[in-house]
């Protein structure tokens, strides 16, 4: 699989960011030149910050892209939180369209990740529970302890089967990345 020489990363918080850190790295997604930036909810609504950011990262993305300056990926992570995944992917798409920017389209290098309820539900489940997402699960201890729930999920993923029952939003996680492979091999 081809490789990116940089990958943006649009996330809720730090939790978000040890996730996709290890995701993209147990992918590798990343070249040798490695470059991973990251913007994250300094406080406040997370959600909200992602979807007001959302918009302007799809636009730098698409700059670069036309410029044909680096291989490019977006990845997107936000909670669906009390929301549907795709009622939350709405409301990034809205966002868009409120500020007259074309929403992502099916061939652009963008993932987007909508944990439901949040990450921690992933995180449980990638832990070996069951897990319900209407639940609230706990935190970490420590936001980039996530590496090997991340690369059991990397592990599943590859062999396109998720250990049953499965949270649904993960299911879409694993296609969204199957996705975002297709596209670069």
């Amino acid at each position: 699989m081809q490789r990116f020489t940089r990958i943006d990363i649009l996330c809720e918080d730090e939790q978000h960011e040890s996730f996709l850190r290890h995701f993209i790295k147990e992918a590798g997604l990343l070249g040798s030149h490695e470059q991973v930036y990251v913007e994250k909810s300094p406080r406040g609504d997370a959600a909200a910050y992602v979807r007001r950011h959302y918009p302007d990262r799809l636009k730098s993305l698409r700059w670069v892209l036309k410029t044909k300056t680096k291989q490019c990926l977006l990845v997107v992570m936000t909670d669906a939180d009390v929301l549907s995944v795709d009622e939350r992917r709405k409301t990034l798409d809205k966002e868009c369209d409120d500020i007259k920017v074309p929403p992502r389209v099916g061939d652009e290098p963008v993932a987007v990740f909508i944990p439901k309820r949040a990450v921690e539900t992933w995180l449980t489940y990638l832990g070996g529970q069951e897990v319900n997402e209407a639940a609230t699960y706990p935190d970490l201890d420590e936001p980039g302890s996530c590496g090997p729930q991340v690369k059991a999920l990397w592990q599943m993923c590859s062999r396109n089967q998720l250990r049953q029952p499965s949270p649904p939003s993960l299911e879409t996680a694993c296609a969204e990345y199957k996705r975002v492979r297709q596209l670069f091999k």
